[in-house]
């Protein structure tokens, strides 16, 4: 590996300022950097040579720096993700998606630091408006939905104080009615102990004049800190008394008059934000048409017009947003339909039943499934359901309550729907970017570990036939190609490797043959023996000799049987032991590979049955890291379960468990 960090991009930086606006970034092990791609001066602000000399960990917090300079202490570890916050040299807020990896030598020693920066602000940004959208659009929708369900004022009001407090824990919440007189009566508190933000269960507003003056001018009241806020002079030590720092108070406002107030508080100083200001407001909006809701009754005489215009304003909002409500009789036939979607009509719908929309037989069955227990239990659900139209799958967010009639009687269902398509299809395209992600992350593994593993036996080829062409004698030059040799059939193994883990995947075609499994011990201790010598190692067989056959492939289990105990072999060092042990366990043939080998430490035990996963980092030891992988598939291709049980420095056991078909195993 060159060490001076400017040769180690050459002939990369054109290309990288062309098409790239990722920053590469090269470092010490320490973190200080040697150089950069020209990408930085986008991203960053600073040109690759401006950033030479500084820390890799000066552009993220104090605790994720630490975390990341702890995890690339060891050139093992493989590349770590992370995203976090940075500044632009402008002084802006960025977020970051950083990837860094420790290069090692093959003694294992920290050479260079390898970082990848991408600027993932507009995502972040994006995310944070999906979120403040996704809690508007489920607190208006459950609050609209209780209000045109029918029920009282009293119950929508609890309901939406509830559900207020659902998405605001840290907000203290209270409603308020204002009577003729100017007196405020307090009519729901959630959250409250022995004491109300104004004047107890009710009072004179005279003491109150920025309160009064709220009321008066309809505007919403937000105060960040009571102790700073010039329009509660007199009244911060009385205000912090009862708990209270900061203050939004939104006037429910009917007809052009205060008629009541919806509160808001907390004991510590609070920034509101723009967001719930506005959703805080909207619930007042809809508190109001549910106050007007309630007055029908008592003024019969106003009640036309009041009903007409609190259905405008719903239809208003339900016009400028992606909700589409419903009912359905208890036939499930639908009567009334707002908003329909996928191209329908309101006489498309009106008085047909799902399977006559729909032809997905699936869809239908989960959409009447999720209806019909709301009619048979009386309790509303959530759920996420989806319908076919065409070539093309949509997705809704449904909310279903039942309909009862005057005497509580259910008459049928309610449904308020909100299309979720779009968000679905981004959670599968993030999906697919995984997989995609994950993919090149082998495919870039699989590369390197070719280019190690076919560069060694190719460079002695080489050497050798160089060699040979040049010695006079004959014992020498067959020596020479008998190297060559050993090398050409190192790649041709590894080749087969390849070869034959794809075939596994695509095209197993296993026989099913009665397979004598100690036999099968039998040839492979043979074809092992003169390793074992070579190797000082010890080579224990206890066999049950009244086992069963298995049904199953006799070629591919030796394959299986082979790779374990190669790797036994390859990690137990002179003088260890390797034991193979067949029994009989539970109804299952049990074949042990055991070891007095190096162990492997727990956390990475199951990441050997990975393709391509190395323990040997240095890659001291040939292979691709397609022993184990093919091992496990042969044996599950069986029906069988490969497992393993390790303690470092003192050794592994592998274990093959195969089922043994009833009528063989009742004849043995």
């Amino acid at each position: 590996m060159p060490r001076d960090g400017s040769q180690e991009f050459a002939g990369l930086e054109d290309w990288l300022a062309q098409h790239s606006r990722e920053v590469v970034i090269l470092c010490e092990p320490d973190g200080r950097i040697i150089s950069a791609s020209p990408a930085s001066a986008f991203v960053l602000g600073y040109e690759p040579d401006a950033l030479r000399g500084r820390s890799l960990y000066d552009f993220m917090p104090p605790e994720q720096a630490t975390d990341l300079h702890d995890t690339l202490q060891d050139p093992g570890t493989a590349a770590y993700r992370l995203e976090h916050p940075a500044r632009h040299r402008s002084g802006r807020l960025l977020w970051l998606e950083t990837t860094a990896e420790a290069v090692g030598n093959e003694a294992g020693e920290i050479v260079r630091l390898v970082a990848l920066m991408r600027d993932i602000t507009p995502r972040r940004r994006l995310e944070a408006q999906l979120r403040e959208n996704q809690v508007r659009l489920r607190l208006i929708n459950a609050i609209a939905f209780k209000i045109v369900s029918g029920a009282s004022l009293d119950d929508i009001i609890h309901f939406s104080l509830e559900r207020i407090h659902d998405h605001f824990p840290q907000l203290r919440v209270a409603f308020y009615t204002l009577d003729e007189d100017g007196f405020l009566r307090a009519r729901q508190v959630i959250e409250t102990t022995d004491t109300l933000p104004l004047t107890g269960s009710e009072g004179d507003l005279t003491p109150w004049p920025a309160y009064l003056e709220a009321l008066r001018s309809g505007e919403v009241l937000v105060v960040e800190d009571v102790t700073r806020d010039r329009r509660l002079a007199g009244l911060e030590e009385l205000l912090t008394e009862r708990g209270i720092r900061a203050v939004l108070n939104v006037p429910i406002v009917l007809d052009d008059r205060t008629v009541g107030l919806l509160s808001f508080d907390t004991p510590q100083p609070y920034l509101w934000s723009a967001h719930e200001i506005a959703l805080l407001s909207e619930i007042g909006q809809y508190l109001a048409v549910a106050m007007r809701e309630s007055r029908v009754e008592a003024e019969r005489q106003r009640a036309e017009e009041s009903l007409r215009l609190a259905v405008e304003r719903f239809r208003i909002a339900l016009q400028n947003s992606p909700i589409v409500v419903f009912n359905q009789d208890t036939d499930l036939r639908y009567t009334w339909v707002y908003n329909p979607a996928l191209g329908l009509t309101a006489e498309d719908v009106i008085g047909k039943r799902d399977h006559d929309l729909f032809e997905d037989e699936d869809d239908v069955r989960h959409l009447v499934a999720a209806k019909q227990q709301v009619l048979a239990t009386g309790q509303g659900l959530r759920r996420e359901v989806s319908v076919r139209v065409g070539e093309r799958q949509y997705w809704f967010d449904m909310t279903i309550e039942p309909l009862r009639d005057e005497r509580g009687q259910i008459i049928g269902i309610t449904c308020a729907t909100a299309d979720i398509t779009r968000q679905k299809e981004m959670e599968q395209k993030a999906i697919q970017l995984t997989v995609e992600q994950e993919r090149v992350r082998v495919i870039t593994g699989f590369i390197q570990d070719a280019s190690h593993e076919f560069r060694t036996p190719l460079s002695v080829i080489g050497s050798s036939l160089y060699l040979m062409e040049r010695s006079p004698d004959p014992e020498r030059r067959h020596y020479h190609a008998e190297k060559a040799r050993e090398q050409i059939n190192r790649i041709v193994h590894l080749l087969e490797d390849l070869a034959l883990m794809a075939t596994l995947d695509t095209d197993p075609a296993l026989a099913a043959l009665p397979v004598d499994v100690n036999q099968l011990v039998h040839d492979v201790a043979a074809q092992f023996e003169r390793s074992f010598q070579m190797g000082q190692l010890q080579l224990d067989l206890t066999l049950d000799n009244t086992l069963p056959p298995v049904q199953g492939d006799a070629d591919r289990l030796r394959v299986a049987l082979v790779k374990l105990v190669d790797n036994a072999l390859r990690h137990t060092p002179p003088g260890g032991r390797v034991s193979l042990e067949t029994r009989m366990e539970g109804g299952e043939l049990v074949l042990h590979v055991a070891d007095t080998g190096v162990g492997i430490e727990a956390a990475v035990q199951e990441r050997v049955f990975e393709r391509f996963y190395r323990l040997d980092a240095a890659r001291v030891m040939p292979g691709f890291g397609l022993g184990l992988p093919i091992a496990r598939k042969i044996v599950e291709l069986h029906g069988g379960q490969l497992a393993l049980d390790s303690t470092p420095a003192h050794g592994t056991t592998f274990t093959i468990r195969l089922p043994v078909p009833v009528a063989l195993n009742s004849g043995a």
